[in-house]
């Protein structure tokens, strides 16, 4: 996997000039994961985001009988764990990978860095993050709204 090509394919990277780009990636990490690598658990601080190079990930919410539930997947060219890097609060799910991956990280701290480099580039990261976070919740609006209508349809 070649990052220089890699990374303009991600949403969140797709507005950035050559130059940005180049001023983003050593604040990239690379890390290969093995297949049910642990990623981080619900509880963990969220200090970090994460892009799905290679492989895939499922994100798993505990629910009330400690069992988890596959509350999202992702896949090549898929970020998550977003949040982290505007609130740095706890992880409210976990996230394990699938099979064989290749996970790009940025940590809170080197976005940090990174707003104070480039910040022009760091601004247009934050707001591809906003565009994908609008539609995350417009989506989950919309579910919540069918299972209301279902749980009224079943009264």
């Amino acid at each position: 996997m070649n990052i220089n090509d890699f990374l303009p394919t991600v949403p969140i990277f797709s507005t950035l000039e050559p130059e940005e780009l180049a001023s983003v990636k050593p604040f990239i990490e690379k890390k290969l994961l093995q297949e049910n690598s642990v990623l981080f658990e619900e509880g963990d601080p969220g200090d970090a985001m994460f892009i799905v190079a290679v492989g895939a990930v499922k994100i798993i919410k505990s629910i009330d009988d400690n069992k988890g539930k596959v509350v999202g997947t992702f896949s090549e060219g898929d970020f998550f764990g977003e949040l982290a890097l505007l609130d740095g609060q706890p992880r409210s799910a976990g996230a394990v990978v699938t099979r064989r991956s290749v996970i790009l990280k940025i940590g809170f701290d080197n976005f940090r860095q990174l707003m104070n480099k480039s910040p022009f580039a760091a601004l247009k990261i934050i707001s591809q993050i906003a565009c994908h976070l609008s539609i995350r919740l417009r989506t989950t609006n919309l579910k919540l709204a069918e299972l209301e209508n279902e749980k009224l349809l079943r009264k």
